[in-house]
């Protein structure tokens, strides 16, 4: 059989663990209800061809300026946690390296194109707020 020359050769992490188990599928979890809140939140704007015209000011996106990648990145550190393999881990360190230039050039984009923008990318966290906001 040639079956073993057609699957990828995979390097294995240590497995049973409660970081496997428990974390990773809740982790796995909340990136989806991340991901969902902030379609939630941007309703029909999300599936819209054309460029927003105003900033979206509810939550998430209200204390936080990138939660669907939040969400996504939740969700990718999640399963490389599930199914342990190094993979994973590449993966995501390569897309979250590649994904920040893009995200530094769509908020400069969104400070030339909306007037309200500067503000708001100014006052909200990219992703994580270390300080307590002050309302």
């Amino acid at each position: 059989s040639f079956i073993w020359a057609n699957t990828p050769a995979t390097t294995a992490l240590p497995r049973g663990s409660l970081i496997n188990f428990v974390i990773g599928p809740l982790l796995v979890l909340s990136g989806i209800v991340w991901v969902l809140r902030s379609l939630l939140a941007l309703g029909r704007q999300s599936l819209l061809p054309w460029p927003p015209t105003h900033v979206v000011y509810l939550p998430p996106y209200r204390t936080r300026r990138r939660p669907m990648v939040l969400g996504w990145a939740m969700l990718a550190v999640g399963l490389a946690l599930i199914t342990a393999q190094v993979e994973g881990w590449i993966w995501f360190g390569v897309w979250f390296l590649l994904s920040q230039p893009l995200l530094e050039l769509e908020d400069w984009a969104l400070r030339k194109r909306l007037s309200d923008a500067a503000t708001y990318l100014d006052q909200t966290p990219r992703y994580i707020s270390l300080s307590r906001q002050k309302e």
